[in-house]
Order: C-alpha cells, then structure tokens, then sequence
C-alpha cells in the first residue's frame, strides 16, 4: 500500500494516467487494512491528480471526501491541507463565497499548529479579495503572509508575496509603493540566485510601471532583459509579454511605426499561442476518450 501510494505521487510529476493507476491500487489496499489516515492522504493525492488535469469537479469531490474523513479523525494537519486544495478548487470555478470558506478553515488548521504552510494559505486567500477587487483586505492578507515567509526564511515564498503586493499597488496606481515591493523582489531574487523564469515577473511589472509615470528610459533597460530572458529561455510565453512591452514602449516615444511593428509580432505569437492551447486541449480530449 505504501509503495503504490509513493510512486502514485511520484508520477504526478511526470504521467497522470501512472498517478491515478497506482494511487487507487494503494486506496484499495488502504482500505483493507483499515488505515483510515492512510485513506484521507491518498483522497488528496487524488485530489491533487484531478487538479493537474483541470477536472475540478472531481479533484473538489476528492478533498472534500479527505476532509470529512481528517475532520472525524481530528487530524489539523491533514484538515488544513484537504481544506486549502478544496479552496483552491474553488477559486477555480469562481465560487469565492465557498473558497473564502476553506481557505479561512486551513488558515486556522495551520495557525494552530504553527505550521509553515500557514503564510502560503494566507496568501491564496488574499488572492481571493484581488479577483473580488477588494485590494485593501488583499494588501492586508499579503502583507501577513510576506511577513510570515521572511520570519521563516520562505526566500522562494517571498519573493512571490513581494511581487503580489506590487501587482495591487499597480491596480491602485500608487507606483512608487509598487517599485519598492517590485525592486525589492527582484533584488532577493538576484541575492538568492533563483530560478531563471522567476525574474520574468519582475522584468514585466516594473517595465509596465516606469512606461506608466514616462520613465521610458529606464523601462527600456527592463524591457530588453525581458527579451532576452525571453530568448535564453524559449519561452513563447515570455517572448509574448515583451513584444507587447516593446509596443508600448514605442507607442510611448511616439514612434508609431515601430510600435505597429512590434504589435503585430505580438499578435502572430499571441495567436500561435493560443492555437498551441487549442490543439493541446483536442489531444487531450482524445486521449480521454481513447
């Protein structure tokens, strides 16, 4: 049971028909044995393998399954955590008034056991009162879960909350209060040595907000780190934003030829794009069906 429950979560990494395949043999198994804790865990697993395929129906069916059973076994840890996937799924379906709910139970489950986890639920909350426009509790809720990051020494965490702060002072266009979150960001990220694709968020937003107060100059710098993260990385996705950075700019300065250039550009790869997401959603249609 055991072993089929591990390489069930080891192949979420990798193949999600393996995942599945081994996390029911293990369910079988766990239930045999009557290992009801074991049983809650793998209704995670499963919730999170339905997750990685976009079913949220059936990945919240899931939690909640693990929830009921870690609530009658008063299990917090294990609670918090069926409690945040159910929030997250959730979230996803634009059912805030539902998603505030569970993310406010596995924000108690982790407080009370002071877990780490605590800051990260914190923060999906917080992202909750973005999408509902409400940037004062947002700022709020970022701001605590930053803290907490940085007293546990999350850098990786950090450097994530940092940005979301920077994002809702961009939305409320308090710019200066944006660079400092958003210079601060990229700073650790530079100090810390992190991953490479981390440093596109921040390329991104800080260019859109010094091309905001006319700081065209300085944006430019940003700008062109951008493209050129963009072509060390491959990353279509990256190349995108900076073409429609690089159009702006352009439109900025007042220099309408090139600005219609770059926008086109921006265009083709914005559509290719999404005719890439198309066909990856038929393959998988097909697949499923198969």
């Amino acid at each position: 049971a055991e072993a089929y429950s591990m390489l069930g979560v080891l192949h979420t990494f990798n193949s999600t028909d393996s995942s599945y395949f081994y996390l029911s043999k293990s369910l079988v198994l766990k239930n045999k044995l009557k290992d009801y804790v074991g049983v809650a865990a793998l209704y995670t697993s499963i919730g999170t393998y339905y997750d990685k395929l976009g079913n949220a129906n059936l990945s919240l069916k899931n939690y909640l399954t693990s929830l009921r059973l870690y609530d009658s076994l008063k299990i917090q840890k294990g609670s918090a955590g069926a409690a945040l996937g159910a929030g997250n799924e959730f979230l996803m379906i634009k059912s805030f008034k539902q998603a505030i709910q569970y993310y406010q139970k596995a924000i108690d489950g982790y407080r009370a056991i002071n877990s780490p986890y605590l800051s990260w639920a914190i923060n999906n909350l917080a992202g909750v009162y973005e999408k509902l426009n409400e940037n004062e509790k947002a700022l709020e809720l970022y701001k605590e879960s930053l803290n907490l990051k940085l007293q546990n020494n999350d850098t990786y965490g950090a450097v994530f909350s940092f940005d979301d702060i920077g994002v809702i002072y961009i939305k409320e266009k308090k710019y200066n209060e944006a660079l400092t979150y958003l210079y601060q960001s990229l700073k650790m990220k530079k100090d810390n040595q992190l991953d490479n694709e981390t440093f596109a968020n921040s390329y991104i937003h800080i260019a859109n907000v010094l091309l905001c107060i006319k700081d065209y100059k300085k944006a430019l710098i940003y700008i062109d780190s951008l493209e050129t993260l963009a072509n060390k990385l491959k990353a279509n996705d990256i190349m995108c934003s900076f073409l429609k950075l690089k159009s702006d700019y352009y439109e900025g300065i007042q220099d309408y030829k090139n600005s219609l250039i770059f926008k086109n550009k921006w265009i083709n790869i914005k559509d290719s794009l999404l005719t890439l997401d198309m066909n990856k959603q038929v393959a998988e249609a097909e697949a499923k069906y198969n």
